[in-house]
This record gives structure tokens, sequence and C-alpha cells, in this order.
């Protein structure tokens, strides 16, 4: 396919591999380094994960050009040596150029009708009529006969009669394959670039074997000629596999041990051949050595190449340190007790990995800074690894650490995914995203913070302050990457744990509202069957009392019973209303008149109780769009409650008032004197079945927070330390007034 290598005339061979002369040493080193690149290309296609995904054509290619390849530098390195100490080998190295030429056509020609046929697919189906490409391959035991049965080691003359048979295989099967791909090409209308390159580059093969072939006699171009030829497989072997691994995707990345090794081979060559004839040629006219001046630049060049400078970096530290391989074990234990302790509440769960991540990596403290927010705002909450300080809350740190945590982490919540989402307090530049960087930065100097961690996951955001290490040294970047996993698993954990309180707290209110599902239909089942019992005991007394008559002694009794059957009929028939549908029409409802006769009926009950009711109705003249039985309902509930929380105090008292401080809204604040509300029901008041009485049900509050949703108002409960009672304040919209004068500001 592509030379003939090494040129038979004495002459020239003689001034050209001179062992001192400059072009024999970088022919040379251009020779091995094609041979290093050709086994690493090698080992690249055969390597397991990837051979499947290699067409056997190239792998074909690949071989071709690395027995093309070894040939050519053997025979370069051994040029020198005695003829009588080297001429089997010399033959041998010749054979193996041959074969490598009889290869390298018939692969490319199998690689351009395969394309045509079945594209850049890795295991097409078998087709062993393809093998009829490679018969020129049975010249080789001609050649090979031809070329031992000389006693001299003079290439072209030995294949003198195969050169015109070679130059024919050789121009047809490209120039056939450059009509292939640029068919292929036009067909699929895809990887044109690719294309281009190809057929450009076999042109130039062509080109180049045909002028080595006519002027491989001639001292002047024969020498440049044989080079550029020999090398010239490593182009079309490189686009090939360059092609084949970049636009397969293959799942493989070359081992980097295989480049550090390629690498060194090739800088050891570019030393050996070049360099090193080159100091001694110097040293020897001008009596300089070149040996420190190379160090110094070596040197050089590996400070001012950051990825070297990083790699060298990395080496040394993991060669010479045991604190990676400590702070790596860390973090694996910790994410394993991260999983085992994802049942934790929020707050126990960030005590607890702000407290770890301090110890486990040596740190002077970590600081965990949360939010339910998208941001960080002031109503962040903090945790703390505590060395003596046992508090956990943010309120109870100094005001300016506050200050600083929350800039720090409205600072790596702008960080982007090239920065993992961290702060390294040794940063020098200002990031475009965020101009006030320096000011997170300040901040982390203040509070001996040496990195910061982003966390964001669903409702989670916040961020991790780590401080100090106790060692003062460094964190390697594979370090900050381990311990960014962490927090990111940190995160997750604990938006897990968020969104399971939320589904426990939606289930929970799910397994409340069917429980009072079932209580209403018991309830309405329950009233619909005394409804009849007491018709019939309310017939039977009202006919006895009219028997027995006005002036008789037993009538009273039997009036009070009747009485007391209409109380129970009313109570049912509100039962079974209770369970129907809210009303859709309402009227306009002044609450000040409601309340007004419902303390006439209340004020004998607080009379019993000795219980004082004292209110202060001031908007008489205020309506709101509900009905009178919902609004008598609310407030019936609020005060009969406020009555039997103050019973049995000295100088007991409950207290209604009534204003309005705007055009919009009416608020009623009912209040009484008695033991209050425990603060853990505070939250959960108006949920059904809570409350704070033996005896009580936990229904009322509920149902007067859903008759109060009904009518679009709001209802809110506290402790009001100044005059040390409960209060809850109801608040309704206003659909008009008759006056605007008791309106205040």
């Amino acid at each position: 396919m592509h030379t003939f290598a090494l040129s038979s005339s004495t002459k020239a061979n003689a001034t050209l591999y001179n062992p001192l002369g400059l072009y024999y040493q970088i022919e040379l080193f251009l020779a091995g380094a094609a041979v290093v690149l050709d086994t690493a290309l090698l080992l690249m296609v055969m390597e397991r994960i990837n051979r499947p995904f290699v067409a056997i054509w190239l792998k074909v290619l690949v071989l071709g050009t690395v027995a093309f390849h070894v040939g050519y530098f053997g025979r370069v390195m051994i040029w020198n040596v005695a003829p009588s100490k080297s001429v089997l080998l010399d033959h041998s190295l010749m054979c193996l150029i041959v074969l490598g030429l009889l290869i390298l056509p018939s692969g490319m020609l199998h690689a351009s009708i395969r394309i045509l046929h079945t594209g850049f697919e890795a295991k097409p189906k078998r087709n062993y009529r393809y093998c009829v490409l490679y018969l020129p391959l049975l010249f080789s035991p001609a050649v090979f006969v031809s070329i031992l049965s000389r006693d001299d080691r003079l290439f072209l003359e030995s294949i003198s009669w195969f050169i015109p048979l070679y130059i024919i295989w050789l121009l047809s099967s490209n120039l056939a394959a450059i009509v292939f791909f640029l068919m292929f090409a036009r067909k699929a209308q895809f990887a044109i670039p690719f294309f281009v390159r190809l057929v450009f580059s076999l042109v130039l093969v062509c080109v180049g074997a045909v002028a080595y072939a006519y002027l491989s006699s001639d001292e002047q171009w024969e020498p440049t000629l044989r080079l550029a030829v020999c090398l010239s497989p490593l182009i079309l072997e490189g686009l090939f596999i360059w092609y084949s691994l970049k636009h397969r995707v293959l799942p493989l990345v070359m081992d980097r041990t295989l480049l550090y090794a390629v690498s060194l081979i090739l800088g050891l060559l570019l030393h050996q051949l070049i360099v090193s004839p080159v100091a001694a040629h110097v040293r020897d006219q001008y009596n300089i050595d070149l040996s420190i001046l190379e160090a110094i630049l070596l040197i050089g060049i590996l400070l001012l190449t950051p990825p070297l400078r990083k790699r060298i970096r990395e080496a040394l530290r993991y060669l010479f340190s045991t604190n990676v391989f400590h702070v790596r074990d860390a973090t694996r234990l910790l994410s394993v007790s991260l999983s085992q302790r994802s049942h934790l509440e929020p707050s126990a769960l960030a005590q607890w990995f702000a407290s770890e991540l301090a110890e486990k990596l040596d740190l002077d403290r970590a600081v965990i800074v949360l939010s339910s927010d998208a941001t960080i705002n002031s109503n962040a909450t903090a945790y703390r690894s505590q060395l003596h300080d046992p508090t956990h809350s943010m309120g109870q740190f100094e005001a300016a650490s506050v200050d600083d945590w929350l800039c720090i982490s409205r600072a790596v919540q702008l960080t982007d995914r090239l920065n993992r989402g961290m702060i390294a307090r040794q940063s020098t530049g200002r990031p475009f995203y965020y101009a006030s960087m320096d000011q997170a930065l300040k901040a982390m100097e203040r509070q001996g913070t040496l990195l910061a961690f982003r966390l964001s996951f669903q409702s989670v955001h916040g961020a991790v302050l780590l401080g100090d290490r106790r060692r003062n040294d460094r964190l390697a970047d594979e370090q900050m990457i381990s311990i960014a996993l962490l927090c990111d698993q940190f995160a997750a954990t604990l938006g897990n744990k968020y969104e399971s309180l939320r589904r426990f707290e939606v289930e929970r209110r799910m397994i409340q509202a069917e429980k009072l599902s079932t209580l209403g239909l018991i309830a309405g089942s329950l009233a619909h069957e005394l409804r009849n019992p007491l018709s019939s005991i309310r017939t039977i007394a009202s006919l006895t009392m009219e028997e027995l008559g006005p002036a008789h002694a037993n009538r009273q009794d039997l009036a009070v019973i009747v009485t007391e059957i209409d109380k129970l009929s009313q109570t049912t028939t509100r039962l079974l209303e209770s369970s129907r549908p809210a009303d859709v029409e309402c009227t306009a409802v002044s609450p000040d008149a409601v309340i007004s006769k419902l303390l006439a009926l209340l004020t004998h009950l607080a009379r019993q109780l000795h219980v004082d009711i004292r209110y202060s109705l001031n908007c008489p003249s205020v309506l709101v769009n509900c009905s009178e039985a919902s609004i008598s309902e609310i407030f019936f509930n609020l005060i009969k409650n406020a009555l039997e929380a103050a019973t049995g105090r000295e100088d007991a008292w409950v207290q209604i008032i009534s204003h309005c401080s705007n055009l919009a809204s009416i608020a009623v604040v009912v209040s009484d004197n008695g033991p209050g509300i425990d603060d853990v029901l505070l939250d959960s008041i108006f949920e059904p079945f809570v409350t704070g009485k033996s005896q009580g049900t936990g229904l009322g509050l509920f149902v007067v927070a859903e008759r109060i949703k009904e009518i679009k108002g709001d209802i809110g409960c506290r402790r009001n330390a100044e005059s040390n009672s409960t209060e809850f304040t109801v608040t309704f919209p206003i659909c008009r007034s008759n006056g605007l004068s008791e309106f205040t500001a």
C-alpha cells in the first residue's frame, strides 16, 4: 500500500546512516515512535472491552501497519552492524516489511467494500468472500525466497521483479477504495469531513509510492521520500481508529497507564536519539554541559503546564501521604453510616452529620446551613459540630457568625457544575456569575471556613461549611470530589426524609378524614334512629298532660320532660344537618348581633361556672356574607371552650372584642385567663381529635375551623404573655358596612 523502505544506494546509505549523523538519529526516533504508537493502537483495538466494537478490517490494517513499521525500525537500528552478523536478521526484517506491504492494500480495499455494504457496523454478518481480497498474499512466499536467496542486504534489488506488480496492485486497490468511499459518503450523507480526509490521504499515499519507486536512486530525494512514505500508514490508521472510537461512542477510554508508557517511551527515544547526540556535540565543541540546562527546561515545562503539574502533585501526594487514604476511608464509612441513619429526624440527622464530618475528616468545625426555600434566607437553620457548646439552633449562635454563614451559603448556591458546587477559601478568581464572591471569601476567612459545599436536592437547599484541618494540610482534588459526593448523598437523604414526613402527614390526614367520614355516618344513622322514639315519648307525655289537666301536681314534671325532649330533637336535627353540604344561600349577617344573642344565653352558664364575661363589640354595622347558623356555631364553641378553660381560677374571666382596622375585614378576639394550651398542641389544635381536655373529643375546634374556611375567613391561636391569656382571633371578610365611622387606623 504505502512504500518500499530502505534504499539500495550504498553511497547514500553510508552517508545517511552514520550513527553520528543527525538525520539518522531523527529517522531512528520517528521509526521508533511509529512502532510505539502502532503498539498502543493495537492494544486499544484488541482490548477485551473494545474488541467487539472494532471491525475485522480495522484489526487487519493495524496488524499490517505494525508488521511494516517493526521491520522498518529494525532495519534502521541494525544498519551499521557488521554484515556477517546481521544478514539473516536483516532478511527476516525485509520479509516482515513485505508482509505488511501486502496486507495494507488488501485491508484498505476490504474496508471500503465492507463500509459501502454495511456501513461502520462493527460485527456484520460473516462473509468469507472477502478473503478473495487477500489473494496477493500468495506472492509472499516467492518474495521471501527472493530475499533469502541473496547474500547482500539491498532491499529493492532483492524484490525488483515484484515492484511493478505491487505498484499496479497498490494503485488499483487504493483507487477502487477511493471510489467506494465516495459512493458511501454520497449515499449516507454523514461523516463527510472524515471521508474527505481519508480520500486525500489515499491520494497522497499513491503519489508518494509512485514517486519513491522512480526517485529511489536519487540521493537528493530518496531520504525524504522514504521517511515520509514509511510513516504514512499512521495517518490512515489514526483516521480510522479515531473515527471508530469517537463516533461509535465506545465504552472505553484508553488506560492512563498505556498513555503514560507511550509518553515515557517517546520521551526516552527523543532524548537518546536526538538530545544526547546534540548535547555530546556541543560538549565536545564548546565544552558546555547541556544536562543541567535540559533538566531546568524539563522542570520548567512541568511547572508551566497545568495538567502535568496537577498530575505530578496528585501523584506525589498519593506517594508520600497516608492522609489521602484516611480521607477516602472516612468518606466511605460516613456514606455507609449516613445510609444507616436515614430514619433519624432531619434536625438530628444534620447535627450528627456535622459532628461526624468534623471528627472523621479531622476538622476543627463543620457547619450545616439549611433552608426549605429555594434560596438561603434569614430564616435558615444551622447545625454545628460542637466541642464544648451543645447548642444546636441558629438563634443561639453569634449574630456575626450567622451573617457570615448565610453569605457563604448564598454564594455557594450560585456555583455551577464546573465548580462541583463548591467554594474553596484559596479561590483567587472572581466568577462572572457572582460579583460579590469576594464577600463570601472574606466571610470564609473570618469564620475559619476552608471549603463550602452546596446542598441542593428537591426542597433541601443550603451548604456544608468545613473549617480548617487540624493537620494544617490541604485536601486533594479527589478528596474534595469525595466530600462533594458525600454532601450530595446527605442532601438526598435529607430530602427523602422530608418527603417521607410529608407523605406520613398526608396519610395521617387521610386516616383522620376517613374516621370523620365514618363518624359522620354513624352519627347520622344514630340521630335518625333516635328521632322516632323521641317523637313517641313526646306524644305520650303531651297526651298525659292534657288528661291530667292544668291543676294536676305532676303536670309541671311532664312539661319539663317535653322541654328536654324538644332539646334532644333539636340536637338530632342539627346532627343530621351537619352531615349535609354547607348552605349555598348566604345572607348578610352582623357578627356583633349574633354574638350578642349568644351572650344572652351563655351568661347563665358563666354565672354557674363563676366566670366573668367581658365584651366590647365595636362593629355593629359590619356585615359578613354567611349564614347566621354558621356564625352562631363558631362563636358558641369558642366562648363555651373559653368558659370551661377559665373555670376554677380566681378572678376567672372571658373577653370578647370585635374591631375593624380596615374596610376589608373584621376581627373578633375571644380570650380567657385559663391555664392555656400546651405549646406542643398549638400547631395542630384545629385538626380533628386533637384536644387538651381529659374528656374532650377534639372535634369542636376542628368544626369551627371548617366553618371559618367555608366563609373564607381565618382563625389563629396564640399565647399572650402580657395578659397571661389564650387568644383565638377570628377574621372574616366584610361584604358591606352601614357606616364608616367605626373603622380606625
